[in-house]
Protein backbone atom coordinates (compact mmCIF):
# COMPACT_ATOMS: atom_id res chain seq x y z
CA UNK A 1 0.00 0.00 0.00
CA UNK A 2 1.09 3.62 -0.77
CA UNK A 3 1.12 5.74 2.33
CA UNK A 4 1.21 9.30 2.24
CA UNK A 5 3.55 10.50 5.29
CA UNK A 6 2.99 13.95 6.89
CA UNK A 7 -0.58 14.91 5.33
CA UNK A 8 -3.80 15.79 7.01
CA UNK A 9 -6.57 13.88 7.23
CA UNK A 10 -10.16 14.23 6.48
CA UNK A 11 -12.42 11.89 8.57
CA UNK A 12 -15.85 11.19 6.13
CA UNK A 13 -17.50 8.28 8.41
CA UNK A 14 -17.26 6.32 11.81
CA UNK A 15 -19.02 3.66 13.89
CA UNK A 16 -18.67 1.14 16.14
CA UNK A 17 -18.91 -2.51 16.14
CA UNK A 18 -20.24 -3.44 20.02
CA UNK A 19 -20.09 -6.76 22.22
CA UNK A 20 -22.81 -6.10 25.09
CA UNK A 21 -20.83 -7.63 28.12
CA UNK A 22 -22.72 -10.36 30.27
CA UNK A 23 -23.83 -9.15 33.40
CA UNK A 24 -25.25 -11.26 36.32
CA UNK A 25 -27.10 -9.47 39.29
CA UNK A 26 -25.48 -5.99 38.21
CA UNK A 27 -22.14 -7.52 37.93
CA UNK A 28 -20.34 -7.75 34.40
CA UNK A 29 -19.06 -11.79 34.42
CA UNK A 30 -17.94 -11.21 30.77
CA UNK A 31 -16.32 -7.84 29.07
CA UNK A 32 -17.91 -5.81 26.83
CA UNK A 33 -15.93 -4.94 23.27
CA UNK A 34 -16.11 -1.79 21.66
CA UNK A 35 -14.45 -1.44 17.97
CA UNK A 36 -14.58 1.71 16.50
CA UNK A 37 -13.97 2.21 13.12
CA UNK A 38 -13.25 5.13 11.22
CA UNK A 39 -12.89 6.12 7.26
CA UNK A 40 -11.16 8.92 6.43
CA UNK A 41 -9.67 10.86 2.78
CA UNK A 42 -5.99 12.11 2.75
CA UNK A 43 -4.64 14.77 1.38
CA UNK A 44 -7.19 16.88 3.56
CA UNK A 45 -10.66 18.27 1.84
CA UNK A 46 -13.12 21.22 3.24
CA UNK A 47 -16.02 20.00 4.75
CA UNK A 48 -17.35 22.99 6.45
CA UNK A 49 -20.69 24.06 5.40
CA UNK A 50 -21.10 21.08 2.71
CA UNK A 51 -23.19 18.11 2.00
CA UNK A 52 -21.58 14.87 1.43
CA UNK A 53 -22.41 15.04 -1.80
CA UNK A 54 -20.43 18.39 -2.35
CA UNK A 55 -17.90 16.86 0.00
CA UNK A 56 -17.55 13.47 -1.72
CA UNK A 57 -17.09 15.47 -4.90
CA UNK A 58 -13.54 16.87 -4.12
CA UNK A 59 -11.97 13.55 -3.81
CA UNK A 60 -9.58 13.20 -6.82
CA UNK A 61 -8.78 9.43 -7.89
CA UNK A 62 -4.70 8.66 -8.09
CA UNK A 63 -4.40 11.83 -5.59
CA UNK A 64 -6.27 11.04 -2.64
CA UNK A 65 -6.16 7.83 -0.32
CA UNK A 66 -8.64 6.03 1.82
CA UNK A 67 -7.50 5.85 5.59
CA UNK A 68 -8.69 3.20 7.72
CA UNK A 69 -8.08 3.69 11.44
CA UNK A 70 -9.42 1.42 14.37
CA UNK A 71 -9.91 2.41 17.93
CA UNK A 72 -10.67 -0.66 20.17
CA UNK A 73 -11.33 -0.86 23.61
CA UNK A 74 -12.50 -3.30 26.41
CA UNK A 75 -14.21 -3.46 29.73
CA UNK A 76 -11.56 -6.14 31.03
CA UNK A 77 -10.16 -6.43 34.35
CA UNK A 78 -13.07 -5.09 36.70
CA UNK A 79 -14.15 -6.54 40.02
CA UNK A 80 -17.89 -5.78 39.02
CA UNK A 81 -18.17 -3.29 36.42
CA UNK A 82 -15.28 -2.89 34.30
CA UNK A 83 -14.37 0.61 32.76
CA UNK A 84 -13.75 1.03 28.94
CA UNK A 85 -9.97 1.34 28.78
CA UNK A 86 -7.54 0.96 25.35
CA UNK A 87 -4.95 -1.32 27.56
CA UNK A 88 -5.86 -3.57 24.82
CA UNK A 89 -6.59 -2.60 21.80
CA UNK A 90 -3.29 -5.00 20.07
CA UNK A 91 -5.67 -7.52 21.08
CA UNK A 92 -8.68 -6.56 18.76
CA UNK A 93 -8.51 -6.83 15.58
CA UNK A 94 -11.35 -6.08 12.42
CA UNK A 95 -11.25 -6.92 8.74
CA UNK A 96 -13.14 -4.20 6.41
CA UNK A 97 -13.70 -5.65 2.90
CA UNK A 98 -13.58 -2.56 0.34
CA UNK A 99 -16.06 -3.55 -2.76
CA UNK A 100 -15.25 -0.93 -5.70
CA UNK A 101 -18.01 -0.99 -8.82
CA UNK A 102 -17.91 1.43 -11.61
CA UNK A 103 -21.84 1.65 -13.48
CA UNK A 104 -23.33 -0.75 -11.52
CA UNK A 105 -20.64 -3.69 -12.45
CA UNK A 106 -17.60 -4.49 -10.37
CA UNK A 107 -14.46 -2.35 -10.80
CA UNK A 108 -11.77 -4.70 -9.15
CA UNK A 109 -11.58 -7.75 -7.09
CA UNK A 110 -12.86 -7.28 -3.31
CA UNK A 111 -10.34 -6.00 -1.20
CA UNK A 112 -9.53 -7.21 2.38
CA UNK A 113 -7.66 -5.62 4.87
CA UNK A 114 -6.97 -6.50 8.35
CA UNK A 115 -7.03 -3.53 10.89
CA UNK A 116 -5.25 -3.93 14.27
CA UNK A 117 -6.57 -1.81 17.11
CA UNK A 118 -4.57 1.25 17.63
CA UNK A 119 -3.79 1.20 13.93
CA UNK A 120 -3.97 2.70 10.21
CA UNK A 121 -4.33 1.55 7.14
CA UNK A 122 -3.78 3.31 3.68
CA UNK A 123 -6.09 2.42 0.57
CA UNK A 124 -5.31 4.19 -2.77
CA UNK A 125 -8.05 5.37 -5.01
CA UNK A 126 -7.05 4.13 -8.65
CA UNK A 127 -10.89 5.15 -10.33
CA UNK A 128 -14.03 6.52 -9.80
CA UNK A 129 -17.08 4.72 -8.71
CA UNK A 130 -18.99 3.55 -5.76
CA UNK A 131 -16.61 2.65 -2.33
CA UNK A 132 -18.79 -0.30 -0.12
CA UNK A 133 -16.76 -0.89 2.81
CA UNK A 134 -17.83 -3.61 5.47
CA UNK A 135 -16.67 -3.94 8.53
CA UNK A 136 -16.54 -7.44 10.61
CA UNK A 137 -14.82 -8.50 14.06
CA UNK A 138 -11.94 -10.68 13.43
CA UNK A 139 -9.99 -10.82 17.22
CA UNK A 140 -12.10 -8.96 20.30
CA UNK A 141 -9.76 -8.83 23.25
CA UNK A 142 -8.71 -11.43 26.04
CA UNK A 143 -11.83 -13.48 27.01
CA UNK A 144 -14.44 -10.70 26.29
CA UNK A 145 -17.26 -10.74 24.02
CA UNK A 146 -17.32 -10.76 20.37
CA UNK A 147 -19.30 -7.65 18.69
CA UNK A 148 -22.08 -9.24 17.14
CA UNK A 149 -22.97 -6.35 14.69
CA UNK A 150 -21.46 -5.56 10.82
CA UNK A 151 -21.15 -2.13 9.78
CA UNK A 152 -21.33 -1.12 5.97
CA UNK A 153 -20.09 2.73 4.96
CA UNK A 154 -20.26 4.09 1.32
CA UNK A 155 -18.46 6.91 -0.81
CA UNK A 156 -19.26 7.47 -4.40
CA UNK A 157 -15.69 9.08 -5.94
CA UNK A 158 -16.88 11.28 -9.35
CA UNK A 159 -14.72 10.92 -12.26
CA UNK A 160 -14.58 14.80 -12.89
CA UNK A 161 -14.42 16.31 -9.13
CA UNK A 162 -15.81 19.77 -8.60
CA UNK A 163 -13.75 22.40 -7.03
CA UNK A 164 -13.99 24.43 -4.10
CA UNK A 165 -14.03 28.24 -4.57
CA UNK A 166 -12.84 30.41 -1.42
CA UNK A 167 -16.45 30.81 -0.49
CA UNK A 168 -16.79 27.29 -0.05
CA UNK A 169 -19.79 27.23 -3.26
CA UNK A 170 -19.22 24.31 -5.38
CA UNK A 171 -19.21 24.58 -9.03
CA UNK A 172 -18.22 23.40 -12.14
CA UNK A 173 -15.21 26.34 -13.21
CA UNK A 174 -13.40 28.17 -11.19
CA UNK A 175 -13.73 31.58 -12.68
CA UNK A 176 -11.91 34.04 -11.34
CA UNK A 177 -12.92 37.57 -10.17
CA UNK A 178 -14.18 39.62 -12.71
CA UNK A 179 -15.03 37.17 -14.80
CA UNK A 180 -13.14 35.65 -17.81
CA UNK A 181 -12.68 37.62 -21.26
CA UNK A 182 -13.53 36.56 -24.46
CA UNK A 183 -10.36 36.18 -26.89
CA UNK A 184 -12.79 37.83 -29.30
CA UNK A 185 -13.38 40.80 -27.18
CA UNK A 186 -9.75 41.57 -26.33
CA UNK A 187 -8.63 41.29 -29.47
CA UNK A 188 -11.17 43.48 -30.91
CA UNK A 189 -10.13 45.75 -27.95
CA UNK A 190 -6.77 45.81 -28.77
CA UNK A 191 -7.20 46.62 -32.34
CA UNK A 192 -9.66 49.48 -31.43
CA UNK A 193 -6.68 50.83 -29.12
CA UNK A 194 -4.11 50.44 -31.86
CA UNK A 195 -6.35 52.27 -34.45
CA UNK A 196 -6.50 55.47 -32.38
CA UNK A 197 -2.96 55.59 -31.99
CA UNK A 198 -2.40 55.54 -34.94
CA UNK A 199 -5.17 57.99 -35.89
CA UNK A 200 -3.66 60.01 -33.17
CA UNK A 201 -0.42 59.86 -35.07
CA UNK A 202 -1.25 60.86 -38.33
CA UNK A 203 -3.44 63.89 -36.63
CA UNK A 204 -0.20 64.82 -34.76
CA UNK A 205 1.85 64.24 -38.32
CA UNK A 206 -0.31 66.45 -40.21
CA UNK A 207 -0.35 69.43 -38.01
CA UNK A 208 3.46 69.53 -37.66
CA UNK A 209 4.37 68.99 -41.13
CA UNK A 210 6.23 71.74 -42.70
CA UNK A 211 3.89 73.77 -45.28
CA UNK A 212 5.20 74.14 -49.23
CA UNK A 213 2.74 76.48 -50.38
CA UNK A 214 4.11 80.30 -51.52
CA UNK A 215 2.93 82.68 -49.49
Amino acid sequence: MIQILNSEVTWIGNGVLYGEPTKFIGCETVCGTKQAWSVGVTPAIVTDGLSKKEIYAQIIPTLHQFVIGHSAQDSSGGACIGDYHSDNQGMHKYQVTIKHTKDGKKAIRDSKNIVVGGNTIFVPIVSRGAFAFTFNTLEWGEDCNKPDNQDVFKVIVSEAPLKITNNTHIMNEVIPPGGVESPINITLIGLLMLGGIGALLFTKSLFSSKSYIDE
